[in-house]
């Protein structure tokens, strides 16, 4: 029995999203139930990105208990070409901005080309859910990272085959979800999370995962501190308690720990983070939350006296307060102060930044309008300090800029439906920094101390 069908662009995740997840997969600040984003199977893409997405077809079929999803698909991709001595190409990186604007990012527009087929068989009963998944992604070019020492055990590709289980088993008060994988190499990934609610208003989560260092599969995006799912053990504490009908807290203590070297890390690491979070209810229509987060991870630190680089435990503190609130039906506020403090081991100065916006939407209902705009000032002293806000976007758009060293960043958008069927989106927003005469580097690099950009979206609903 068919269930569903998906023609075009579409998503697919299964299981933890070890072996196939391809959408997005929400951070542990981003945690409230207890557990990363729920598995959904196959469904349509209607983002505007242009990287995290299948497109060709799939399809799912049910009977009874048993669901079977088979998918196929072949993307085009931005990469950046390498020319080798024997004047054979192979690609470096992938370039997921969807922009055009440079020489190299013109020559990298649909440079590599990826087949994926895979499929999914999962069993749903009462009180356990299990599934097999694999997936094949072949490249018409050889994919090879970028060179470095943290890059060693990520080897170069032109075909992945990833396979897995994952599980789910509903308990009284419980529940405990898993998956393994392993690589086309042997490499193993693991997770596993549970989740228990003693009483209505308290639940409480654990999830441990285990990354091995040269585990590597394109479609992974799993839970973890790592933007990749390799090189990576962790274990995360939270909690979320409602305290009163208008006061509720949570939080989560994550330790972690990276068996090689990563990024400007140069040998193995441990790191650790706490965050505390109160949300007060005032009204229906107004909220206030304070939250608090505590980082530590390793960096590297030049010591004049060795000839290599030493790892030095910076730690930050990171103090956040937000309002939203309504003072009439058509008219929304919202205003934050938000504060890091950076202390850089065997440094006695203390780095910080700060964080102050107030955002404005008003949706008038005598007109078919909506309009949203946010002005904000930011100072950091260096980029280590950068403070992240989202931003509202055109629709299946998402933004969540970085603010860092000295300015104002304004942004104003509006939404016109002058019938049911037609949305017309336009969004201008700019950044403004202080003690600068140009923006960016490298190529990127704009004369001035302002960076603008304007974009604009028609939507037809039929």
């Amino acid at each position: 029995m068919l269930r569903r069908l998906a023609i075009g662009d579409y998503h697919a995740s299964f299981g933890q999203g070890l072996v196939m997840w391809s959408g997005i997969m929400f951070g542990k600040a981003s945690l409230t139930g207890g557990n990363p984003s729920p598995a959904r199977g196959i469904r349509p893409s209607t983002s505007a990105n242009e990287f995290a997405f299948l497109r060709g077809a799939a399809i799912t079929l049910g009977k009874g208990n048993f669901e079977f999803t088979a998918l196929a698909g072949r993307n085009a991709l931005d990469g950046t070409i390498i020319t080798s001595d024997s004047l054979s190409e192979y690609i470096k990186g992938i370039q997921n901005t969807g922009l055009h604007r440079t020489p190299a990012e013109i020559a990298g527009k649909n440079s590599l080309h990826l087949t994926t087929v895979g499929g999914n068989l999962d069993y749903t009963g009462d009180i356990f859910k299990a599934g097999i998944t694999a997936v094949s992604v072949i490249f018409d070019k050889e994919f090879q990272p970028q060179p470095g020492l943290y890059r060693q055990f990520q080897q170069p590709q032109k075909q992945q085959f990833t396979s897995g289980i994952h599980f789910s088993l509903y308990l009284r008060d419980a529940l405990v979800k898993g998956e393994l994988a392993r690589d086309k190499q042997g490499h193993l990934a693991g997770i596993v999370s549970t989740t228990f609610q003693p009483d209505p208003r308290l639940s409480l989560w654990v999830i441990y995962r285990n990354y091995h260092k040269a585990f590597q599969n394109f479609f992974s995006n799993a839970f973890g501190e790592n933007s990749g799912v390799y090189n990576e053990e962790g274990l995360y504490l939270g909690f979320k308690a409602a305290l009163s009908k208008k006061v509720e807290m949570s939080g989560y203590a994550d330790y972690f720990r990276f068996p090689w070297f990563r990024y400007r890390v140069d040998g193995p690491s441990t790191g650790r983070e706490y965050q505390l979070r109160t949300d007060i209810r005032l009204t229906r229509s107004s909220l206030i939350y304070f939250r608090y987060r505590f980082k530590q991870k390793a960096l590297n630190t030049t010591d004049s006296t060795r000839p290599v680089n030493v790892l030095a435990l910076p730690y930050y503190h990171n103090f956040r307060l937000h309002a939203d609130y309504q003072p009439i039906a058509t008219l929304s506020l919202s205003s934050r102060v938000e504060v890091m403090f950076n202390h850089p081991e065997g440094t006695e100065k203390r780095r910080q930044g700060f964080l102050i916006y107030q955002e404005i939407a008003w949706n008038p209902s005598s007109f078919p309008i909506t309009l949203a705009t946010r002005y904000a000032l930011f100072e950091t002293d260096t980029y280590d300090e950068r403070i992240y806000a989202y931003e509202r976007d055109l629709r299946f758009s998402f933004s969540i800029p970085s603010y860092y060293y000295n300015g104002q960043r304004f942004y104003l958008m509006l939404k016109y439906s002058p019938k049911p069927w037609l949305d017309l989106w336009i969004r201008y927003a700019a950044t403004f920094y202080a003690d600068t005469e140009t923006v960016g580097s490298g190529p990127d690099t704009s004369a001035g101390n302002t960076r603008s950009d304007i974009r604009a979206q028609l939507l037809l609903k039929f």
